[in-house]
């Protein structure tokens, strides 16, 4: 289990595939480093066709859906039953 959270569902396919590579993943986990990424879209306002680009957050290390563990890279989801266990041991 890893804390890095992909963000799929914000990104261009083609910015996935050619821009999210398995080192900036490392990165991400190691350094805790967030990687933005630039796309152009097309899109139409009153049937006039405009050009625009966009920055969007491609990876980030946080998670704030996930417990993550003291080795900075395992994680529980909130709400498991071991995450009371390891609270009362610190």
């Amino acid at each position: 289990m890893t804390i890095i959270k992909k963000l799929p569902k914000v990104l261009k396919k083609t910015t996935i595939s050619k821009h999210l590579k398995h080192k900036e993943y490392l990165k991400a986990l190691r350094m805790g480093k967030r990687f933005s990424h630039k796309m152009t879209s097309i899109r139409s306002k009153d049937h006039i066709i405009y050009t625009y680009d966009l920055k969007k957050t491609s990876i980030c290390p946080l998670d704030d859906k996930r417990y993550i563990l003291k080795n900075g890279i395992d994680s529980l989801a909130y709400g498991h039953h071991r995450i009371k266990t390891l609270e009362s041991k610190l």
